[in-house]
């Protein structure tokens, strides 16, 4: 198996309802404005509130790290060096957290797009900015927050991933949804509350394979999997998909995500 290539990949589409004020701090900040200024990128010539996606996977991978801490050994892996190591090797060293969202050395599987206030697909002339809130805090700093009732909109991708780190990514979306985790800074204040909500999702695997979706592990051969220490598979709700170019694509609606979270839920719980 070569992870420089897709074998597989997952495409989950987000739909982020802010319930809390929300920031994500920008780097740098304006000396005569806020303290704590929210993050803009300009889009059609206007600067566009949004939160980095680098900010949803920070919360991911935390809230996957308390998760994993349960499985003790198996889930932190070989802490030894692993400069010298074939790629093979180092992967199947690695701890389940690395082996999601990446380490030195090891690419993660896991990328979240930034999470914008408006649909990628929208007309630049009809884009209006949000309100942004500024609050002040105990210590009398000024903070910039998105309002409460904005809409985000993003994707998050996995690529070359097994079932189970599917399940992984869906916890953290679970604990963000019923407040368990927050997004952005100032939780304790409670800021960065939301509801995530899926508007579709989309599989891909090689064309030259069955019509249902595989895991990983049904994708490679046994010697392969063995190497990279790939763990049980997990498999994938049944779909028949459509041949695109040299990849077979699964189109998965709305009301059928939550199938997926769940499957990927089951292949983790079994490997507790």
């Amino acid at each position: 198996m070569r992870f420089d290539r897709a074998l597989n990949r997952l495409r989950l589409l987000l739909e982020i309802q802010v319930c809390a004020p929300l920031t994500a701090r920008a780097p740098g900040g304006d000396p005569l404005g806020a303290e704590r200024p929210i993050a803009r990128t300009a889009i059609g010539g206007v600067a566009v509130p949004y939160v980095p996606g680098a900010s949803l996977r920070g919360v991911l991978r935390a809230w996957a790290h308390r998760w994993l801490t349960r499985m003790g050994p198996r889930a932190l892996g070989d802490p030894s060096p692993a400069a010298l190591v074939p790629p093979a090797e180092r992967h199947r060293r690695a701890g389940l957290e690395a082996r999601l969202f990446g380490a030195p050395g090891l690419r993660g599987r896991v990328w979240v797009s930034d999470l914008l206030p408006c649909p990628a697909d929208a007309p630049l002339d009809a884009l209006q900015p949000p309100a942004v809130l500024q609050r002040a805090t105990a210590d009398g700093r000024l903070v910039e927050a998105l309002a409460p009732g904005i809409t985000l909109t993003g994707s998050l991708v996995l690529t070359n991933f097994q079932t189970w780190q599917l399940g992984l990514v869906a916890q953290g979306l679970a604990a963000l949804n019923r407040g368990a985790a927050r997004l952005g800074g100032g939780g304790a204040h409670g800021f960065g509350r939301v509801r995530i909500g899926h508007p579709g999702l989309v599989y891909e695997q090689p064309a030259n394979t069955a019509e249902l979706p595989l895991c990983l592990m049904e994708l490679v051969d046994a010697d392969t999997a063995a190497a990279h220490g790939l763990l049980e598979r997990g498999d994938l709700p049944a779909k028949f998909g459509d041949l695109r170019g040299l990849s077979r694509r699964f189109e998965v609606p709305p009301e059928q995500v939550s199938e997926w979270l769940a499957a990927g839920q089951r292949a983790l719980e079994a490997l507790a």
